[in-house]
């Protein structure tokens, strides 16, 4: 004798299908959106070559420079320290959690008792922050938090990208300029005033042709039979 499941519940779980597998699909997501939101702020680590172990640079200084794109690119210029003619620089990176930017600048140094010359250098990095900046927010720029001299600046996001500001450049100092006399009309340069009337010829011909147009138009609607009554 064969059984019948009944029919409120098979019905009952063909109804629950769909939502059982839009809740799956949204923790699927909010899974996928903090694993993304960790990753963001993971500091990145960075690996020596053989024979080398990697140090924080000493940070000189750092400035944030904005692009003139649209939207505004923003972009880090720090100036690190080489200690020692045996230091190399290794690599600069960023790591960004709100509105916090965790900045890293790593000089790579040989294992062991090397010899080297006390010569202190300098290293000129940029690194791009990107465009994904609120406009009117305050953002915080740390660099090397944890190393011997950090250092911190702000910058606020603008909606758009800054104005170039025009410069006069002074004449260079010269004997007195010899006076131009003026070309005959029929020389061929036309300069302004053949430019005007290279405007007004044209003006003409325009309104020609829009005079023609509404002859035309008019014609027309002249031919067009009445229909009768």
């Amino acid at each position: 004798m064969q059984h019948t499941r009944p029919v409120a519940a098979v019905l009952t779980r063909r109804a629950l299908a769909p939502r059982l597998l839009g809740v799956a699909a949204l923790l699927a997501l909010a899974t996928f959106v903090l694993v993304a939101r960790a990753a963001q702020a993971q500091t990145p680590t960075a690996t020596a070559e053989a024979g080398r172990r990697l140090e924080l640079a000493p940070i000189e200084s750092v400035e944030v420079q904005v692009l003139k794109s649209q939207p505004p690119q923003y972009q880090l210029a720090v100036k690190s320290g080489l200690p020692g003619g045996c230091a190399q620089f290794h690599s600069i990176s960023a790591a960004r959690s709100g509105n916090r930017v965790d900045v890293t600048v790593w000089n790579s140094m040989p294992e062991g008792n090397v010899p080297c010359t006390a010569i202190y250098g300098y290293k000129d990095s940029t690194l791009n922050l990107g465009s994904d900046f609120v406009a009117g927010t305050t953002y915080t720029v740390v660099v090397n938090t944890n190393g011997t001299t950090p250092k911190t600046t702000t910058f606020t996001a603008s909606a758009a990208a800054p104005t170039p500001t025009a410069t006069a450049t002074p004449a260079p100092a010269g004997p007195t300029p010899t006076p131009t006399v003026p070309l005959p009309a029929n020389t061929g340069t036309g300069g302004l005033a053949g430019g005007k009337q290279v405007d007004a010829m044209d003006a003409a011909i325009g309104g020609t042709a829009m005079l023609a147009a509404l002859l035309a138009l008019s014609l027309a609607a002249i031919r067009v039979p009445r229909r009768r009554s």
